[in-house]
């Protein structure tokens, strides 16, 4: 995984915590955070030490919260993630690495419902009521256990019942992990699958850092939002109830919150 990953960590992180104080700071042991808020506006925080914060209300609508969250790793699947080169003897920087510091990064936020699944186990969780539940992977493929490159497969059935799919990495729906170690390309049009029939994915092969904030809102900033690659980022003109946050470069947002398509 190259430096420009580090940010797809960080991405999946700022979703899922929802609400994030505006400093960061890291402790040897978990403190507590709460926070609630309703439809007028008000709202509280509870936090266990002294800390700068920014408060970020969002109205959900009749969509439920995922208050729940399963993390897809399976070593024995193929998955399309570039790890980082180390030092002889160095701690190896590779997917399972960056898992384990996601979830110690949701306990900062008091985000301890987590689960590790591999592909078996994903195929049943999947089967499960989606409401409320949340799906992080950043393996950059979705195993063929429930994804098939298909319209009706249990992963898109899944998330069209309501369940949440945080996803950092390659392309969204392109490859499909298989059982021996490999992978498969969907057919085209999979980026359709996800986002809807007239989404369209940034292909742009050279720098594709963005250097300016996304000029709609102050979610950057009030999210502490840091990931600037937009690499397979979401054309965010091309789906319609998309809402970009972090930054842009050339209509392509470095985080997006897409509607099922």
């Amino acid at each position: 995984m190259d430096k420009r990953d580090y940010g797809l960590i960080i991405l999946a992180v700022a979703i899922c915590a929802v609400i994030l104080v505006g400093e960061y700071a890291t402790y040897g042991n978990v403190y507590r955070y709460d926070s609630s808020a309703d439809a007028s506006g008000n709202y509280s925080i509870y936090d266990s030490g002294s800390h700068s914060y920014t408060a970020v209300l969002s109205d959900n609508g009749s969509f439920q919260a995922p208050a729940k969250f399963y993390i897809y790793y399976d070593e024995g699947y193929g998955s399309v993630v570039h790890d980082a080169k180390v030092e002889v003897g160095a701690k190896a920087l590779d997917q399972q690495y960056y898992l384990s510091q996601l979830v110690n990064n949701l306990k900062y936020y008091s985000v301890t419902d987590v689960t590790y699944v591999n592909a078996a186990e994903l195929a049943t969780k999947l089967s499960e009521p989606a409401t409320g539940v949340g799906l992080i992977v950043i393996s950059g493929a979705l195993p063929e256990t429930v994804y098939t490159g298909a319209s009706g497969c249990l992963i898109l059935n899944w998330i069209s019942s309501g369940g949440s799919l945080y996803w950092a990495g390659e392309a969204i729906g392109k490859y499909i992990g298989k059982s021996d170690g490999t992978v498969s390309e969907a057919p085209t049009g999979y980026e359709a699958l996800f986002l809807g029939s007239s989404a369209e994915l940034n292909q742009e092969t050279g720098d594709t850092r963005a250097l300016a904030d996304v000029a709609a809102n102050n979610y950057r900033n009030d999210l502490s939002l840091k990931n600037n690659d937009v690499r397979y980022a979401v054309k965010v003109a091309s789906v319609s109830g998309s809402l970009a946050v972090g930054y842009e470069k050339d209509g392509c947002a470095s985080s997006v919150l897409v509607q099922n398509g």
